[in-house]
C-alpha cells in the first residue's frame, strides 16, 4: 500500500527551545518527500511558550499543516501518547499513515521516509532503532547508553520479537488499521495505561500480542541538538521497567502469537508476505503472550481461562504523574 501522507504526532512538554528548529526541519523535509506531512502537537500541560509557538507556526510554514491539542495540566508521556493516538485516528485520512517522534529535536525528520517505506512493504509497525547497522548516537552520556543497551537486552530475552531490537525508542510509524484494531482489543483506556516512559514498551508489547509484523531502520540520534532539559528520572524509569516486566502477563491480553517474519543478520528484513523457508528466528518466542485458542478448541476452554485471557490492565501507574515524564527514553 502506498501512503500519500504522514500524520505525525509530537508529544511535547516544555519544548520551547527545541520546537522551532524541529518544525523548520520538518518543513524542509516536506519539500524533499513526495508525501504530504501533517503535524499533531500534543502539549502535555507545558508551562513555557510551547503552545504559543505552535500557534505562531500555524500558517507560517509553507509545506506542513500543524494542529494543537492541549492537556490542561501535565499528565506524563503515556497520557500524551494515548491522547495522540486517539486524536490521530479521528483525523487520519485515506492512504495516510500515523507516525510519532520526540519533540526535542533529537530525531531527524529524514528518517520518516525510511519508516514509511517499510510500512509500504507490509509491516505494520516500523521503528527507528539505535541497534541496527548504520545507527549513530550523538550527545548521550555513557551511563545513559549503558542503561539503554541493558533495557534492550532484557526485553530481547524476555519477549523476543522478530525484527525488533529497540523496544523503548518512540520514533515509530504505524499502520492506522493496526491501531484501530488495538483500541478495539484493549479498549479506549486500555491500550496505554502507564504514564511514564515505559508506555512505549507497553504499547509495543500489546501490538506484538495481536500479531503486528514489525521492522526497524537505523536511527541517527541527535541528543546533542536537544536544548530543553531532560525530563527522565533515571532510577524511577528503571523501577518502572522492572514493574512492567513483572506485570506483562496480566497487562497484555492473550490474543494471538506474534507473527514470525524471517530475518537474516546483516540483511534487510523480508516483507510479511515472504514467509517461505523460515529461519530459526521464526520459532515461538518464550514470552508470556500465548497464542489464541483455535475456534475448534474454544468450546473446551474453561471459564477461568477465558476470564484470564481478557484481563484488563491495572491502573497502578496512572495516578498523579511526575511532571518530568513527557519525553521518550
Amino acid at each position: 500500500m502506498y501512503f500519500e501522507s504522514i500524520l505525525l504526532i509530537l508529544p511535547a512538554y516544555n519544548e520551547e527551545p527545541t520546537l522551532p528548529p524541529l518544525l523548520k526541519s520538518l518543513d524542509e523535509f516536506a519539500t524533499q518527500t513526495r508525501r504530504k506531512l501533517r503535524i499533531l502537537v500534543i502539549d502535555d500541560g507545558s508551562t513555557d511558550r510551547t503552545a504559543a509557538l505552535v500557534g505562531e507556526a500555524q500558517g507560517a510554514l509553507d509545506n506542513i499543516s500543524i494542529e494543537l491539542v492541549q492537556h490542561e495540566k501535565n499528565q506524563g508521556l503515556g497520557a500524551a501518547i494515548r491522547t495522540g493516538l486517539r486524536e490521530a485516528l479521528q483525523r487520519v485520512r485515506r492512504k495516510e499513515c500515523i507516525a510519532m517522534m520526540d519533540a526535542d529535536n533529537s530525531h531527524p525528520p529524514v528518517i520518516l521516509e525510511s519508516l514509511v517505506n517499510k510500512l509500504e512493504k507490509g509491516f505494520e509497525v516500523t521503528i527507528a532503532s539505535r541497534y541496527r547497522f548504520g545507527a549513530e548516537i550523538h550527545g548521550l552520556t555513557a551511563f545513559r547508553k549503558f542503561l539503554s543497551v541493558g533495557a534492550a537486552a532484557v526485553y530481547a530475552v524476555t519477549y523476543p520479537t522478530p525484527g525488533v531490537r529497540d523496544f523503548t525508542c518512540g520514533y515509530r510509524a504505524y499502520h492506522p488499521q493496526l491501531l484501530q484494531d488495538a483500541f478495539a482489543t484493549y479498549g479506549d483506556d486500555g491500550l496505554v495505561t502507564w504514564n511514564g516512559f515505559v508506555a512505549m514498551v507497553e504499547l509495543l508489547l500489546k501490538l506484538r500480542a495481536i500479531g503486528a509484523p514489525m521492522a526497524e531502520v537505523p536511527l541517527t540520534l541527535r541528543y546533542d541538538l536537544k536544548e530543553s532539559a531532560s525530563k527522565m528520572r533515571i532510577f524511577r524509569n528503571i523501577k518502572q521497567q522492572f514493574q512492567l516486566l513483572a506485570e506483562v502477563p496480566r497487562r497484555v491480553k492473550r490474543v494471538s502469537a506474534p507473527l514470525q517474519w524471517p530475518e537474516t543478520p546483516g540483511t534487510e528484513e523480508s516483507s510479511p508476505e515472504d514467509t517461505s523457508n523460515p529461519t530459526p528466528s521464526q520459532t515461538e518466542p518464550s514470552g508470556s503472550i500465548e497464542p489464541k485458542v483455535p475456534e475448534s478448541e474454544e468450546s473446551n476452554a474453561t471459564a477461568s481461562e477465558s476470564e484470564a485471557s481478557g484481563s484488563e490492565l491495572p491502573q497502578s501507574e496512572t495516578s498523579e504523574p511526575d511532571a518530568s515524564e513527557t519525553e521518550a527514553s
